[in-house]
């Protein structure tokens, strides 16, 4: 039985799970009445955000930041199974990488939620990661509580085909050269290999499970 299952690319360590890439997510199982995450601030933004999705309802909108490790997610439910998943909505490199430390249940956890059958990775720029997606003014300026990654034209996909799916969006990004004209830190040669986004280390395989 598995009681968590991740979503994305996290970088297993001693320090926790790391993850930073938007969309990123860690689901679990429980039969209780209440649910907490512990994350931990590991670099970059000192405050972030999530969504949180209980039982599958409509996300609701969690702000982390780095003072602060644990954080109640849903309270007073009826003692019965329940699920609870944790998205990140935003991209690199404005907001930070985190640590996942565990879920905490008042109750006892059990199997998380059967992952489905099909899966869908998908790379591109700000309109890929959510650039300002809720910002009134457009492209008028960033944010980084204007994005969300929930409601991308990638996300907005894979939940109409019924798929798992790991989003790389990087504003400014492309295959062959990015927004400034650099032609070193680019999807075909860099990016597209890493576990985390801001850690310029070329270390993810196909093998690891998203």
């Amino acid at each position: 039985m598995s009681n968590i299952e991740f979503y994305g690319r996290f970088l297993h360590t001693e320090d926790g799970a790391l993850f930073d890439w938007s969309g990123s997510a860690v689901e679990g199982g429980f039969k209780g009445t209440a649910a907490s995450v512990r994350l931990h601030h590991v670099e970059g933004a000192a405050t972030d955000y999530f969504n949180v999705y209980i039982d599958g309802s409509a996300p609701r909108l969690l702000a982390v930041t780095a003072d602060k490790t644990a954080y109640l997610l849903v309270e007073g439910l009826c003692d019965a199974y329940h699920s609870v998943r944790v998205e990140k909505r935003t991209e690199r490199p404005q907001s930070a990488v985190w640590a996942f430390d565990g879920f905490a249940f008042v109750g006892e956890a059990a199997e998380a939620p059967a992952r489905k059958s099909r899966f869908i990775e998908i790379a591109g720029d700000s309109i890929t990661a959510g650039y300002g997606n809720l910002s009134a003014n457009g492209w008028g300026g960033f944010k980084l509580d204007e994005e969300d990654v929930s409601r991308t034209y990638g996300r907005i996909a894979a939940d109409r085909l019924n798929a798992e799916i790991t989003v790389l969006g990087w504003s400014g990004g492309s295959m062959y050269q990015d927004l400034g004209g650099n032609q070193t830190t680019v999807f075909s040669n860099n990016i597209f290999w890493r576990t985390l986004a801001r850690k310029d280390k070329k270390d993810w395989t196909f093998e690891q499970k998203p």
